[in-house]
């Protein structure tokens, strides 16, 4: 199993974030109880900050192959 460290230094909107278990979503509002507003599609969920950090692409291709699915990777490169 690839071991990279689980925290982020700085959650800011707009950011694509991930948990343990893979893509989470963007960072759509600021902490309400300590938890951010979190968006992925229909989907909207409150989220800790230690329960998230800043959505790696590389690591998702390491573990999953060159089939990144995210919203970010199906937009037009520049």
């Amino acid at each position: 199993m690839i071991s990279r460290p689980y925290y982020i230094i700085m959650i800011e909107l707009g950011m694509e974030v991930m948990n343990l278990n893979g893509y989470l979503g963007v960072v759509a509002g600021s902490p309400r109880k300590g938890k951010w507003l979190v968006i992925d599609g229909n989907k909207i969920r409150r989220v800790r900050e230690e329960d998230m950090r800043e959505y790696d692409h590389e690591f998702a291709r390491e573990v999953c192959g060159p089939w990144d699915h995210t919203p970010s990777s199906l937009e037009p490169q520049d």
